[in-house]
């Protein structure tokens, strides 16, 4: 696992799906998103340790598992700030809601308890809305990519866009077979623009 250059100081951690990083020349690091759990967050650290890179944010795009999972710990390390969408904001600050929309309101059974839908808790400290942005001294912009979740947000920067779970890979389409989508006009949408 290492970190790979799209442009500069923007970068991917090869091996590991949903985690993106925005670095400056002093060092800083702005995370996008924060991976499925404390496992692939002790990795990612250990990656950026070893690029001197030092979190000051992460901005988690949607309140799935597999996306904020490993904000508890990264932020716990390095004292980064979360971000997130304010629909978001509620279930990153409540987990089991995200099972529990996915069990129709009801308590879910064991299998939609697991950390696959049921992350940490973790403290979000600022929301962002769509638009030019700094967040912890990163200039980028938030754009609205609602329909696999109500709040799903993408980070531009560089010409680079981070999509989150907006566009699926026909990998992902055959190992899941049906795509969660919160609002599936939403996300055709956002596939049109």
């Amino acid at each position: 696992m290492k970190l790979l250059e799209l442009r500069k100081n923007v970068f991917y951690i090869g091996g590991i799906l949903n985690i993106r990083v925005i670095a400056n020349d002093r060092g800083d690091a702005l995370l996008i998103d924060a991976g499925l759990d404390e496992r692939v967050a002790r990795r990612v650290k250990l990656v950026l340790d070893e690029s001197k890179l030092t979190i000051k944010g992460i901005i988690i795009t949607h309140a799935h598992a597999d996306h904020y999972g490993g904000a508890c710990y990264l932020s716990e390390k390095s004292g980064a700030q979360i971000y997130s969408s304010e629909l978001e904001k509620g279930v990153i600050d409540n987990p089991l809601l995200e099972a529990l929309s996915l069990f129709g309101g009801a308590y879910p059974p064991a299998e939609l308890r697991r950390k696959f839908f049921n992350a940490p808790k973790v403290a979000v400290h600022g929301t962002v809305s769509p638009g030019e942005a700094e967040i912890e001294g990163f200039p980028v912009e938030v754009v609205d990519l609602s329909g696999h979740t109500l709040g799903q947000v993408g980070i531009a920067v560089e010409k680079v866009l981070f999509c989150a779970d907006s566009i699926a890979t026909s990998g992902q389409i055959q190992k899941q077979g049906i795509l969660k989508h919160a609002n599936i006009e939403q996300s055709l949408q956002t596939c049109e623009r």
